[in-house]
């Protein structure tokens, strides 16, 4: 087990760098790398992931740090996947709808209300691809905040939404 030296910038920036962190490598090699991260000591885990998410670009790579992420993540984390999610440059290819996807069940899985608008804001947004939108419907079930239950009822109830999964989630959401 690898733990932060005390030095805990250096160590960061060293990491970044012998992991190529935002370097133009191709994703494949980028994750094969990302999976020896599993020698770190849990804490010391987080803080790397959360630095790497930061630093990367390339949706194939964000989205498995953030499913490693899920699994010993915090405060910070959220707030950084949070941001993420809402101020992210996204092309809404199949890579972005997977990143996102992946964000919001993890902001899902922490049971965080602090993320229901965000995730609200996205669930109305209409032009955002489906399989999102259902990951957001949900994500606010498992979070259970009263203030997603007025639009959850809406999208269950407009009659101009095209996906007939969506209005269930939202349904069985409620």
């Amino acid at each position: 087990i690898i733990r932060m030296s005390e030095d805990k910038d250096k160590f960061l920036s060293d990491i970044a760098n012998q992991f190529m962190i935002a370097k133009d490598v191709p994703a494949s090699e980028h994750i094969k790398l990302l999976k020896h991260l599993e020698k770190l000591e849990n804490e010391t885990l987080t803080h790397v992931l959360n630095y790497f998410i930061t630093l990367e670009n390339k949706p194939e790579v964000l989205t498995f740090l953030i499913k490693m992420v899920s699994k010993c993540y915090n405060d910070l984390t959220l707030d950084i996947i949070g941001d993420m999610l809402l101020y992210k440059k996204y092309n809404n290819d199949e890579e972005d709808t997977k990143l996102k996807c992946e964000i919001i069940n993890l902001l899902g899985k922490a049971k965080n209300q602090n993320f229901v608008v965000p995730v609200l804001y996205v669930l109305n947004n209409k032009n955002e691809n489906y399989k999102v939108r259902l990951s957001c419907a949900e994500a606010l079930g498992r979070i259970g905040s009263s203030y997603a239950v007025t639009p959850l009822i809406n999208v269950v109830t407009d009659d101009e939404e095209k996906s007939v999964y969506l209005r269930e989630s939202a349904a069985k959401a409620l």
